[in-house]
């Protein structure tokens, strides 16, 4: 994830359990390995303040679960609450 603004972001790696916040600092990159939950997918969730995951405010959502069987990667793109940039 690349913060191209000029103010932080946050970003929450969630699977079947929420992950620490980061902050992505402005014009700065953070990356995860990808991985694999057997009980759910991943979601790496993206907010503009650092309690909006928690207060219902605007968040982007990058999504991506792993099928071994079919050897595939599913990802999906989405918002929740409002807008969130």
């Amino acid at each position: 994830v690349y913060n191209a603004t000029p103010k932080p972001i946050y970003l929450w790696s969630v699977s079947s359990v929420a992950g620490p916040m980061q902050t992505i600092y402005p014009y700065t990159l953070w990356s995860e390995s990808q991985h694999y939950d057997p009980k759910t997918g991943i979601a790496l969730k993206i907010t503009k303040a650092p309690d909006a995951l928690y207060n219902g405010a605007g968040t982007f959502i990058f999504g991506y679960t792993l099928n071994a069987a079919e050897g595939n990667i599913y990802y999906s793109f989405g918002k929740v609450n409002q807008e969130p940039f």
